[in-house]
């Protein structure tokens, strides 16, 4: 095998980089230059013929490739390719990402390939037995996968992929992810005969390694030839380059038995003894909801909550990527170490099925394992250091407060400046509070962070609630999860805190600053620049708030809690909300206006 086999994108001709460079980015191919150098660190392998790499280099790289593991012949191969042929001219469908449902990824810039799930047992009765026994073949390697160490005790997989030209792709991904989250092993045999690579193009792309230089991602590019065997943890990033000729690929899925991730996605309560069991097994522990629209301070972000950490090993990431494919791929990610890589799930979504934060944060709790305590944020914050440890230490002495011993902190916190790694944070020690500011033109109310004068020893109790940030135990995920209203922005907290309040929780506000957050916009695209909002489902939206807010049944079937009234609710947050008024103690979040700064 020659290294142009294997090369960087920058190593193909020309007319190949035109080629691939206008369908995934859908440029002209005018508008197209040919790459100056390689992708950095490429692997380009062994001219020796065929490739053998050993068992060991699964752990340690991650992946490993070989071109006679399985030891199908030519003529296999050939009896094979016309069996799947057959087998997809039958019954196949469009691939699509992101799971189930209407969180389907289905857009051809993202995945071209035409697939059909497989059964061992199924193709033996049809008589495609060439097809079967490579399935069988490939099956028995998971006894190997077990001396390594992998866990591989559940169910095992098929699926058959072809990609019909023309430039169809697969867009950078993870196999193992919130939809198939006990995917542990990947393994592909390819099926494509004289494919030569530096033409039509279809290279597994394996980012199997983080970049020292920003902007640029080490990845091994492996050509899709016949026999070729590819197998590599189910977690590493990958991608199919555009494919310019009929591509056949036969992937196999090992995996693990269930985790029995708990997916507090619906209204139903379960029982308190079954939220304690959960956080037991992972005591002390901190799951971090992000919702991120095509925003690129989201890495920094993520890199900010482990680096400032007390116990970085303690936090679990929960991140959802509302991205434009192509355009953003680059921001889904984490800036910095990669080592906490594995503390982070994620959702990724094309930017257009976006609906505004409820339905982004609804899908981030999605993702939540278990953890002790639960942090919600947004996706462009930064992090004092030992956050964990203060806001843990900060909420059990609100718990001590609160007349029901369930507690969550919550503020607005104050602005920090630039981006990535040239952001910086003010040298702010002051708490701030939640106010009541005034009705917006739809008749939802606003609030305002404002600054108290004097420092507080104790966290202080707090009329109001923040989207992005709050901090409680991860019970809360239990009684209250979010509910997807499509676009609904201002409405969002105050809803939530109506269900927060009226089962029982009371809010405190920090009495130290742990969080800083950028307030501009002006740097990051939003769903209203993108023209995105649904104005109709907007009001629909806003609708059913207000007949929560009023204690009328909603079309949503959202219901409040049961231990406090919503009269009780609008008397403590010092708001008429069906007058639209705005009393003193709402105004100044149950303090006085002297205790404010000017």
């Amino acid at each position: 095998m020659s290294d142009s086999d294997l090369g960087g994108l920058a190593n193909l001709p020309e007319k190949c980089q035109e080629r691939i460079l206008s369908l995934a980015l859908g440029l002209d191919r005018s508008e197209i230059a040919p790459l100056a150098a390689p992708i950095d660190r490429a692997v380009s392998l062994p001219n020796d013929g065929c490739v053998s790499n050993s068992w060991d280099d699964l752990v340690s790289r991650g992946y490993m490739i070989s071109d006679n593991l399985l030891g199908t012949s030519k003529d296999d191969i050939k009896k094979i390719r016309v069996e799947c042929e057959a087998c997809l001219d039958q019954s196949c469908r469009r691939g699509g990402m992101g799971g189930g449902g209407s969180s389907k990824w289905t857009e051809s810039q993202a995945r071209g390939d035409e697939i059909t799930i497989l059964s061992l047992d199924e193709e033996r009765r049809a008589g495609r037995e060439k097809l079967a026994d490579l399935m069988e073949s490939i099956q028995s390697i998971k006894s190997d996968l077990q001396a390594l160490g992998f866990r591989v005790d559940g169910k095992v997989s098929f699926q058959l992929a072809r990609y019909p030209g023309n430039g169809a792709r697969y867009a950078r991904h993870r196999d193992s992810s919130s939809s198939s989250p006990t995917r542990v092993i990947t393994a592909i045999c390819y099926l494509n005969q004289n494919w030569d690579p530096q033409m039509h193009g279809g290279q597994l792309c394996l980012y199997h390694e983080e970049s020292s230089t920003p902007g640029v991602d080490p990845c091994v590019l492996i050509s899709p030839t016949a026999g070729r065997f590819v197998v590599f943890q189910s977690e590493m990033e990958h991608e199919v380059l555009p494919a310019f000729e009929t591509r056949y690929a036969l992937t196999v899925w090992f995996k693990r038995e269930s985790l029995n991730i708990p997916a507090p996605m619906s209204a139903s309560k379960p029982h308190s003894d079954e939220v304690k069991n959960r956080s037991a097994s992972t005591s002390g522990t901190i799951f971090v909801s992000i919702a991120c629209y095509r925003d690129p301070e989201c890495q920094w972000t993520i890199y900010e909550l482990f680096k400032k950490a007390e116990f970085p090993d303690s936090v679990h990431v929960g991140v959802v990527w509302q991205c434009r494919v192509g355009e953003d791929d680059g921001i889904m990610r984490i800036a910095g170490d990669q080592k906490w890589r594995k503390n982070v799930r994620e959702i990724r979504l094309p930017h257009d099925q976006a609906t505004g934060p409820c339905k982004a944060r609804k899908l981030a709790e999605s993702l939540w394992a278990g953890e002790d305590f639960f942090l919600q944020i947004d996706s462009h914050v930064r992090c004092v250091d030992k956050w964990d440890t203060k806001m843990k230490d900060m909420l059990a002495v609100a718990e001590g407060q609160s007349t029901s011993g369930k507690a969550l902190l919550s503020s607005y916190p104050p602005n920090y400046e630039g981006q990535g790694p040239s952001a910086t944070t003010p040298d702010e020690t002051l708490p701030v509070l939640l106010c009541a500011e005034s009705f917006d033109q739809d008749g939802m109310l606003r609030i305002a962070g404002r600054r108290l004068s004097q420092p507080h020893d104790a966290p202080i109790p707090t009329l109001f609630w923040a989207a992005g940030f709050s901090f409680s135990k991860s019970s809360l995920l239990a009684e209250v999860p979010y509910h997807d209203f499509p676009f609904l922005f201002f409405g969002e907290e105050i809803s939530m805190l109506a269900r927060i309040w009226t089962n029982g929780w009371d809010v405190f506000a920090p009495n130290s600053v742990v969080l800083f957050h950028q307030w501009s916009r002006k740097d990051r695209p939003t769903i209203w620049k993108d023209g995105l909002v649904d104005n109709e489902l907007k009001k629909s939206s806003q609708q059913s708030i207000k007949d929560l807010l009023q204690g009328r049944d909603t079309r949503s079937g959202i219901q409040l809690g049961d231990v406090r009234s919503i009269d009780q609710f609008w008397k403590h947050c010092g708001v008429r909300f069906s007058e639209q008024a705005i009393e003193e103690r709402g105004r100044w979040g149950g303090m006085k206006r002297s205790d404010f700064l000017e």
